[in-house]
């Protein structure tokens, strides 16, 4: 198989629910741009995404998603993504993936778009995700929501230093920051210099002692 295109709902590529599957490398075939999303959701034993390393470029489905990789218990790595360097045009949504330490692999991905929920990026419930520095190459104006929530051993924000401006959800939030233990500090935020139209939520974030990296805000809304 040399490439794919994208079903009713928008999707590319949908690997969901699937117990025993442990490899997906039989897809190192499929090169080049998708024109649809990419979700990963719910394969208990799938250790990488080992096969996806020759798509260059992922589109969006029509829930406004991009890039879906949640529920994947065994998944260790995701860096096989790294060819993929587009402004995504929908969301990037990683929940659920306990033994992923890192976001090695997405450096290249340019921007991000918003899905049907208001976010632009969503990481929840990674209690092995210690760094989200791969996402550095991803610059500029995010349209939605920003939300980091119950990563155990998240240290820093760092990765998100080039985004400018940060949107709003249809909850009405814009940045939430809540449940990460082990976080230290957000002052890779330092460069978002814009009036979020929805609220800031910070709660539950036990170690960090000063909201350095908030100075360029300049107002806020509410949820």
């Amino acid at each position: 198989i040399k490439g794919l295109g994208r079903d009713e709902l928008g999707d590319s590529l949908r690997f969901q629910d699937n117990p025993s599957l442990q490899s997906i490398q039989g897809l190192s075939g499929v090169r080049g741009n998708l024109p649809g999303a990419v979700k990963i959701e719910g394969n208990t034993r799938l250790v990488s995404l080992g096969g996806l390393q020759n798509i260059t470029a992922i589109g969006g489905n029509y829930g406004g998603i991009s890039l879906q990789v949640s529920g994947n218990p065994s998944l260790v790595s995701i860096d096989a993504l790294s060819a993929v360097c587009n402004k995504l045009p929908g969301s990037f949504v990683f929940t659920f993936n306990p033994k992923v330490s890192c976001l090695q692999g997405l450096d290249c991905i340019k921007g991000l778009g918003r899905d049907e929920l208001g976010d632009s990026l969503r990481f929840q419930d990674n209690p092995s995700l210690q760094s989200i520095q791969g996402l550095s190459g991803v610059r500029g104006n995010l349209p939605g929501a920003v939300k980091i929530e119950g990563n155990t051993r998240l240290v820093s924000l760092g990765g998100l230093q080039n985004i400018t401006a940060i949107g709003g959800n249809y909850g009405g939030i814009s940045l939430q920051v809540s449940g990460n233990p082990s976080l230290v500090s957000i002052d890779a935020l330092s460069a978002v210099c814009n009036k979020l139209p929805g609220s800031f939520v910070f709660t539950f974030n036990p170690k960090v002692s000063c909201l350095q990296g908030l100075d360029c805000i300049k107002g806020l809304g509410r949820d």
